[in-house]
């Protein structure tokens, strides 16, 4: 996602995963920033948390956080 976000910023000699441009670019091309800003602070408050609490169920925290991104997706697609 920071990636996709510094591609539509035109960064593009930043990125991190620059061996995957192809991947990036589709990314980039498929979401608004908007949708990627969100959803890339979502993922860093779920690392965070990953990270910080002891015994937290991670499985449970990433099933949640992939729904969001399913229903963050979704709800862009219903907007358009």
């Amino acid at each position: 996602m920071t990636d996709a976000l510094k591609w539509q910023h035109g960064a593009q000699e930043f990125l991190v995963n620059a061996d995957r441009t192809s991947l990036v670019a589709a990314l980039a091309a498929r979401w608004p920033a908007g949708l990627l800003h969100a959803q890339w602070q979502q993922w860093m408050q779920c690392s965070l948390q990953c990270q910080e609490i002891s015994g937290v169920n991670r499985e449970l925290l990433l099933t949640h956080q992939l729904l969001n991104w399913e229903q963050g997706v979704a709800h862009t697609y219903a907007s358009l």
